[in-house]
């Protein structure tokens, strides 16, 4: 029905009113009549319902646009008709559950509806509508709102589905504002309902993670940490909307720094402390949630037993969830994609959290290693199962389970459990194969890598093969293959790096090559040192992905180029440190190859766990302003990556020996760059002549790291020989002290089991080698093995 026939047919809003009430009931028997009749498919009631919403539009419409006034009344007359014929009547909620096309038009329909009211006739934004009248508009508007924020718990989402409607959005944020700050002011105990249907609607947009960046356009987070703060007076069901938004916007990478800026999180801890919000599971459980959202590693060290408690929870409701049909916890009401998306997170910036929830977790009933492995097991199974459920909570629960799985398959002590279980396996190899498993529909939190991207990262760490006919590779964390990359990404690629710099990138075999290994989030700066390592491209090459990944199989691509490499850059920042794919290329580089690495630091960032472990002992570069880098920081790293890329011919290697003592001469042939390291052999003075420097010397040929060597501090080599003494007796109380004392010197991290086991063999060895002889009557030279990290085609020491 048009707006003209309207205008032709009526004089007055009665007769609009009263023939809108007809239609709809010829709508509601003709909804009937498919309801009795079998043969009449869904499709059919669907377009019923669109005739309801579009009758209702062009009557609200006609209504505005009418050359007689109306009376506000009959927005809301039509509004109570369309809910109670429409809505109430013909079982609308089930029908929106199922039809993502009637939820689309009925979210857009009560956003035009809305739109109209506001922007035609400036409503919620004019101070000069009377009490009554405003309380008429003000019904319209939550009857409207009310099915809008229903239909917006199933719409499909793009983030640009909003764009035309954030004019309307501003308006009603701002009153919204205004509604809430009023009401707080005169200290009610619970907001009037049109208010609380507008913090509502925030609440489910919100929920839609992928809306959560047009939300912070309209200053939302700042509100509600404002409102959560001033409402003392409210009782504990008035403030849940509140906290509800902080914590759905909390789940995007964007909201959550938008809080941290805000300071939300002292915030709210004191509403948690609240009396009535400590007694309330759901609400306290919901702040919790967004605390781990919003925590860094360090903030998440400093209250341990308080997430200790939290972790509880967590696996408790994932234990109970996996028993629902629906994975949704009785209760407390939250899918189990809400809690498994906080502990993968959690996996990723504290590795405690794995070890806490696989062996230590206090649940009820009680869970072990193996019951724990099997539950996040059976889950990945179930959620692959529906990857390609258009349910925006299934999808994000299977990449969620997926980089759980990938945490736990660092761990060497749950890797023979996670390869035991064959219908696991099975699982992550079908979906690493699949296509499918690198799309991603709604929003990924940067810290979570993409089903295919995890599924292959647990198959490397298993060390099993993928069902393609290639070795399993370390994985990048890059776009995947046959996603399109980002426009900065093509602008670089096709514009500033030129086709004959590319075509001799790639063809130049002869050059020593270096690789970069970087966080996506650190691009522009990657490609800044890019043109600068551009400018040396006679005497090096340069393997970035951009330039090399764009065809073929790119894991692949990755593990050649980290295997052949001369030296890799690694760009450091917490952005790298969370990357489970930035984790597989460095341990791959460092750990199994051994080779030569420029750790380049990004601003004030101070590596720590895995990373900063493995970090100990190399010398790196800090950028700490990556807009605009030094010269003189840029200058430093091209001499590191010259230095390092000249060790392919014969070079000389001084190593400091005491001056009195006669040194001999070695040489040793050069290996192929993806060979293990090779061997060659230093002289040693007797150890009761022994310096720091023949000390230092000692622990670096035995491949100890150096943080143990300044634990330790030795000054002479009796000294050692009567700590190795010690350490042969009582090695497991010394062990004890000194990781202790490691945590303490080095904030916090853990003194690795295994580099703690090479530095007892070793002293072992030492003691042996010279308690059997006096060692002021020892030899003057002693051969041991060096292992040395250059390449060379020879190597003398001097």
């Amino acid at each position: 029905m048009s707006t003209t026939q309207w205008s032709s047919a009526f004089n007055t809003s009665e007769d609009v009113i009263e023939q809108f009430k007809t239609k709809l009931d010829e709508l509601v028997e003709e909804a009937t009549n498919n309801m009795n009749n079998e043969d009449r498919s869904s499709i059919e009631m669907t377009k019923v319902w669109q005739k309801g919403l579009t009758l209702w539009k062009t009557t609200i419409n006609y209504l505005i646009n009418s050359t007689t006034t109306p009376n506000v009344t009959t927005y809301e007359d039509c509004s109570y008709l369309f809910y109670n014929k429409i809505y109430n009547s013909l079982d609308f909620v089930q029908r929106l559950e199922k039809d993502d096309s009637l939820c689309y038009e009925v979210f857009y329909s009560c956003l035009d509806l809305l739109n109209m009211l506001v922007v035609n006739q400036h409503h919620l934004n004019s101070d000069d509508i009377d009490i009554s009248e405003n309380n008429v508009i003000n019904n319209y508007f939550y009857i409207v709102l009310y099915l809008c924020r229903a239909a917006c718990n199933y719409v499909l989402f793009s983030d640009e589905l909003v764009n035309d409607y954030m004019s309307f959005l501003t308006i009603l944020k701002a009153y919204a504002d205004k509604k809430v700050t009023s009401e707080l002011e005169s200290e009610q105990e619970q907001f009037d309902r049109v208010t609380t249907e507008i913090l509502i609607f925030f609440w489910c947009m919100a929920n839609r993670t992928i809306l959560v960046p047009s939300l912070i356009l309209l200053n939302l987070p700042s509100s509600a940490v404002r409102w959560l703060s001033n409402s003392g007076c409210l009782n504990a069901t008035a403030t849940e909307p509140l906290i509800r938004i902080i914590y759905n916007m909390a789940r995007h990478d964007d909201g959550a720094d938008e809080y941290n800026n805000l300071g939300a999180m002292e915030i709210i801890k004191e509403y948690q402390r609240r009396d009535e919000i400590a007694c309330n599971n759901q609400l306290s459980l919901c702040c919790s949630l967004a605390i781990a959202h919003l925590s860094t590693p360090e903030q998440l060290k400093q209250d341990q037993k308080g997430m200790n408690v939290v972790l509880n929870r967590l696996l408790e409701l994932t234990m109970e969830a996996a028993t629902k049909k629906d994975f949704t916890c009785e209760g407390v009401r939250y899918h189990v994609s809400h809690l498994v998306a906080v502990l993968a997170k959690l996996f990723v910036v504290d590795e405690r959290t794995v070890d806490y929830i696989m062996t230590h977790a206090e649940t009820e009933p009680p869970s072990n290693t193996t019951s724990n492995i099997k539950l996040f097991a059976d889950l990945l199974i179930a959620f692959s199962d529906l990857i390609t459920s258009r349910d925006s909570l299934n999808q994000f629960a299977c990449i969620a389970l997926y980089n759980i799985v990938w945490s736990i398959s660092f761990q060497s002590e749950y890797q023979e459990e996670l390869k035991a279980n064959k219908q696991l396996i099975d699982t992550i190899q079908r979906l690493a194969d699949d296509e499918r498993s690198q799309m991603c529909d709604q929003y990924k939190p940067r810290a979570l890598q993409s089903i295919k991207k995890a599924a292959d990262g647990i198959l490397y760490n298993l060390h099993l093969e993928t069902n393609v006919d290639t070795m399993p590779v370390v994985r990048s964390k890059r776009a995947p293959i046959g996603r399109s990359r980002s426009p900065e990404q093509k602008d670089i690629k096709d514009t500033e790096i030129s086709s004959d710099k590319k075509k001799q990138l790639s063809t130049n075999d002869s050059l020593p090559l270096v690789m970069f290994s970087y966080a996506h989030k650190d691009d522009k700066f990657c490609y800044h040192i890019l043109k600068e390592l551009e400018q040396m491209n006679t005497t090096l090459k340069v393997w970035i992905d951009i330039q090399q990944c764009a065809k073929g199989d790119l894991w692949e691509k990755i593990a050649d180029a980290i295997e052949n490499a001369e030296v890799i850059l690694c760009f450091i920042s917490e952005y790298y440190h969370q990357s489970k794919s930035c984790r597989q290329e460095f341990t791959y580089a460092v750990d199994d190859l051994q080779k030569p690495i420029i750790p380049i630091l990004i601003g004030d960032y101070k590596p720590k766990g895995w990373l900063g472990i493995r970090k100990a002992g190399m010398k790196y570069i800090r950028f700490r302003n990556t807009n605009e880098p030094k010269q003189s920081e840029i200058q430093d790293l091209i001499e590191r990556v010259r230095t390092e890329i000249t060790h392919d011919k014969n070079i000389i290697i001084n190593l400091t020996a005491p001056s009195h003592y006669d040194t001999s001469k070695e040489v040793i042939q050069q290996k192929s760059p993806i060979e293990d390291i090779h061997s060659t052999t230093v002289v040693f003075p007797p150890i009761t002549e022994w310096t720091t420097s023949d000390i230092r010397q000692w622990f670096y040929q035995h491949g100890i790291m150096d943080e143990i060597h300044d634990l330790f501090r030795f000054q002479s080599g009796i000294e050692m020989l009567d700590y190795a003494q010690i350490l042969v007796r009582n090695r497991d109380e010394q062990e004890k002290i000194y990781t202790q004392i490691f945590t303490q010197k080095y904030s916090g991290q853990l003194l690795p089991p295994h580099e703690f086991n090479r530095f007892v063999k070793a002293m072992e060895q030492l003691f042996k080698e010279n308690s059997t002889e006096d060692t002021t009557n020892k030899e003057t030279k002693q051969l041991t093995t060096l292992k040395s990290s250059k390449k060379s085609s020879t190597c003398m020491i001097l």
